[in-house]
């Protein structure tokens, strides 16, 4: 592996001195002194937006196509740089961000197409953006970070000083590369040349700008049987997701969530989950959801849109005293209304107990019968019918009168 030496000017050519990255050389040296350092001076990790993207290093987005990717990606890019959630207007707990996002797949015209549907719906001005969100299409001119030369993949160090150029004169938080295999012209399937890409070429740029790096990436073919994407479907190499800190996966609702849900089966590709299957820094964390929305353009156009979205919760407007009842009917067969005297044990037996035992076991006594019953017993003296010895007589009687009327003469 070789790459070009540094050259900090935008298009630079390489100078044709190349040196080994790996293998050393005579003046190759590692300093190393034993390690120590007090906890309280390590800065803690900077989190720029949730725990998807930190500063310095490199997060991944994986989806098949028509899952949102880019429509969801700019949602969260104009998110970051306004500090507000666009579906509820509450202020997000960080300031507002500067953000590039590049993508080499659509032309410049779609792309504001869909940037304006977003800030159409969610009445985003061009205040509140504050010159702080680049988006720019470079569908014509490919931006390869990592080219073949010689048959050796190389680092292409224009391009990647061209990068670093744009993201230090917007003073960028976030820079975005859509889709990822637009931006290299090496092996992708290579671990050798996807781990020399991602590491020393983004990873190198997120640490010389502090910046945080997202890159879109498409999935492989699909397995035989297989409904879901995960992110270990990623297309290409699996140095791509070891690489990076953070990766998520879109996928579309299942038949079986939106059947719970009620969702009609025309209606289930508009609800997309987005999972993270990979999060060095922190949990996994729960799913979240979004929902593609339409909104019409003041040219007649029509631009999808995403929204944050919830699935319903099953127990809004079940009240305590609905669980309470739920929970009885399901014991005993018998709604809060019905008075129960006593609920006896039912020893497990083979044959398995007589029907009458159940129908007796669940059986309220009559109010009226319950008050003659209670002042016979304190008229002959006799103990609470409640104590455990009157329970055992009582259960014991009405075992025998079941084996006598099921013909079982010889109990176990």
């Amino acid at each position: 592996m070789k790459i070009w030496e540094d050259d900090d000017q935008v298009g630079a050519e390489g100078n044709g001195k190349e040196h080994e990255q790996y293998g050393g050389g005579d003046d190759y040296e590692i300093e190393a002194e034993p390690w120590w350092r007090d906890p309280a001076t390590i800065p803690p990790r900077e989190f720029l937006y949730g725990r998807h993207l930190v500063r310095k290093d490199i997060s991944a987005t994986i989806g098949a196509g028509g899952r949102a990717k880019t429509t969801y990606c700019l949602f969260e890019a104009v998110e970051m740089v306004t500090a507000r959630n666009l579906t509820t207007g509450k202020a997000l707990p960080h300031e507002p961000l500067r953000v590039v996002y590049l993508n080499a797949e659509e032309d410049q015209d779609e792309l504001d197409r869909r940037v304006a549907a977003i800030c159409k719906r969610y009445r985003v001005t061009e205040a509140d953006l504050g010159a702080r969100l680049v988006v720019k299409s470079v569908r014509d001119r490919p931006l390869r970070l990592a080219i073949v030369k010689s048959g050796t993949p190389t680092l292409n160090q224009p391009a990647l000083n061209a990068l670093m150029t744009v993201i230090k004169r917007n003073k960028a938080d976030v820079f975005i590369l859509d889709p990822w295999v637009s931006f290299h012209a090496v092996n992708e399937s290579s671990n050798m040349d996807m781990d020399l890409v991602v590491k020393e070429g983004l990873g190198a740029i997120a640490s010389k700008t502090n910046s945080a790096g997202e890159i879109l990436h498409h999935p492989g073919k699909p397995k035989p049987g297989q409904a879901e994407t995960t992110v270990e479907d990623a297309r290409g190499a699996s140095a791509i997701i070891w690489a990076v800190r953070s990766a998520r996966v879109f996928n579309f609702m299942t038949p079986d969530e939106a059947s719970k849900l009620g969702i009609t089966e025309g209606d289930r590709r508009r609800h997309i989950r987005i999972t993270n299957g990979k999060a060095n820094m922190g949990p996994l964390g729960k799913a979240e959801w979004i929902r593609i929305e339409v909104e019409d353009l003041p040219n007649g156009d029509e631009v999808a849109v995403s929204s944050r979205w919830s699935p319903p919760n099953p127990f809004d407007g079940v009240s305590t005293t609905d669980m309470t009842t739920g929970a009885r009917l399901a014991a005993t067969g018998i709604s809060s209304r019905q008075p129960v005297t006593q609920l006896v044990r039912i020893c497990p037996r083979r044959p398995p107990p007589h029907p009458r035992c159940l129908r007796w076991r669940q059986r309220p006594e009559r109010p009226r019968a319950a008050q003659r019953h209670q002042n016979l017993d304190q008229e002959q003296g006799v103990e609470d019918r409640s104590s455990p010895r009157c329970q055992k007589q009582r259960a014991q009687v009405h075992r025998s009168r079941c084996r006598r009327s099921s013909g079982q003469t010889n109990p176990r």
